[in-house]
């Protein structure tokens, strides 16, 4: 099954792959897609990774709706 464009795109802005946590989980939040774990973002670029997906979505950039 090919990759959805927003699991694509949490990826590119520093989502780490669940299979391939880069920081200490407990350090992070879990990033969920349609009820699906897909990774984890650090504490502290949670935000930063909430504004950059919103302004993506909004844009229609990298097929991200």
């Amino acid at each position: 099954m090919p990759q959805q464009p927003v699991i694509t795109a949490l990826h590119m802005l520093g989502v780490s792959p669940i299979s391939d946590p880069t920081r200490a989980v407990d350090k992070c939040y879990t990033v969920m897609v349609d009820g699906k774990m897909v990774g984890y973002v650090p504490d502290d670029q949670a935000e930063t990774l909430t504004h950059k997906l919103r302004y993506m979505k909004v844009k229609h950039l990298n097929k991200v709706r």
